[in-house]
Parts: structure tokens; sequence; C-alpha cells
């Protein structure tokens, strides 16, 4: 079933096969308790969707780089120490639950070199979130970097 992310976020489809259409954003292999897999950060709806593919063929896995992929998992949810959601993640059982749609124009190894006062000009980010009204204390400020607000046992950064 093609999901959304906020469907995802809801936890509507937790435990469920689902698919998701977006650009592979990053790929690694980590190890979990000695055994290799793959964890990919996939831009679905401008927000990140983490897949873990029981895989740990680092090539495989970064061939998918800037690929546009659909990938088909098991619905999940990231929690923090509070048992708050804080992610979204699919577990999917091998490369073959990631299909690539559009591979990427080139890899990232070919591009040129960019000097350092020059990453800026190439930083872009499309913020669509709406606006919310919370109610709260704020528990930590940081101007311009980041504020977290507390309401009973819950905070959100």
């Amino acid at each position: 079933m093609p999901s959304l992310f906020e469907e995802l976020a809801s936890g509507a489809h937790d435990c469920q096969l689902v698919s998701v259409h977006g650009v592979v954003e990053s790929a690694d292999v980590i190890s979990i308790a000695g055994n290799l897999s793959g964890r990919l950060g996939v831009l679905v709806d401008g927000l990140i969707v983490w897949v873990k593919v029981d895989t740990g063929d680092e090539s495989a896995l970064n061939s998918l780089l800037d690929a546009e992929v659909e990938v088909s998992g098991v619905a999940a949810g990231i929690f923090d120490g509070k048992n708050q959601l804080t992610g979204v993640l699919l577990h999917v059982s091998s490369l073959a639950g990631i299909r690539s749609v559009k591979r990427a124009a080139t890899t990232p190894w070919s591009l040129p070199f960019t000097p350092m006062d020059g990453i800026l000009t190439h930083f872009h980010v499309v913020d669509r979130s709406e606006r919310v009204r919370v109610h709260g204390a704020v528990t930590y400020y940081e101007p311009g970097i980041a504020v977290v607000i507390q309401e009973a046992t819950k905070s959100c950064a």
C-alpha cells in the first residue's frame, strides 16, 4: 500500500507492509550485535524515512545514493527514551524490497570537490511545515538553533 509520511508518522500503518516513493539521501552499513545491515535515509514528502535493510552490501547501498526509489517494507516508529515517536522506520528483508525508479544522474564520488567556503551556496532546504500552536514550558532555548517545549511528561524539540 503506498503511504505518505504523515500516515506513517501517525502510526496508522504500524507493523503493516507499506511502500514509499522517494530519493535516497544517505546510505550506511551499520553493525547491530555483530550483524551487518544497511540503513538508508529516504526523502519522502520532504521528510526522512529511515530504511533498515537486511544486507551488508555496501556497494549496492552506495549505488542507490541520489536515486529515486520505491521501498516496500514493514512500517515502524523510532522512539526516544520517553517512548515518544521521533521518526519513521521501514524494515526491509532484502535489497529486493528497494526498486530503483530512476538512477542518479551522477555518483557522489564523480562530483568535483567544492571548496569549504562554497558549500553554503549548494545548501537548500524547503520547509513545508504547517504552523502549529503548542502550550508548555520552554526547557531549553538556543537562539536561532533550537527550542525544547515540555507539556506534562512529553516534550518536543
